[in-house]
């Protein structure tokens, strides 16, 4: 997907247009039919451009089927536009302080928590917090990775 006219790159990955939803679709149709089929591959150097569109033959990575469903990951996936396929929406819940700590690799004193978060995030945080309230399902964002991918896969298994 181009960036959009009068728009910077930053800007245009901040909405979900920068998804090219079309191309998701023909994965995803692949994937659930039952085939591998490979992420579209980009060129980061200079303005960034797809040198593959993925699917079956493509040159990303590979992907196989799943015996569980799918994961789109981010706060676009909120703003998935597929009515045939059953899906959830999971937030993953992190105290503002810890998500400061993670930009910063190191500890945040209480006061300085606000202004990191905006150094990393941007000062206008309330899109986000408006999608935590829109969610269906919540996965701590304290909790460790393999006990976060357990809670994700057991909300995925109840929705089948």
């Amino acid at each position: 997907m181009p960036v959009a006219t009068g728009s910077t790159f930053l800007e245009w990955v901040r909405t979900p247009d920068c998804i090219d939803w079309s191309l998701l679709r023909t994965h995803l149709s692949l994937l659930f039919e039952g085939f591998p089929c490979h992420t579209p591959r980009m060129d980061w150097t200079g303005a960034p451009r797809r040198v593959s569109e993925g699917g079956p033959n493509g040159t990303g990575q590979e992907m196989m089927p799943s015996h569980v469903g799918y994961a789109i990951p981010g706060t676009h996936a909120f703003a998935f536009p597929f009515d045939e396929w059953v899906s959830t929406r999971v937030c993953i819940r992190t105290p503002d302080r810890v998500l400061a700590e993670r930009f910063a690799e190191r500890e945040v004193p209480s006061d300085r928590v606000k202004s990191t978060l905006a150094g990393h995030i941007g000062d206008n945080d309330q899109p986000l917090r408006t999608l935590e309230s829109e969610a269906d399902n919540n996965v701590s964002g304290e909790a460790i990775a393999s006990d976060q991918l357990l809670v994700v896969k057991s909300i995925l298994r109840s929705i089948q």
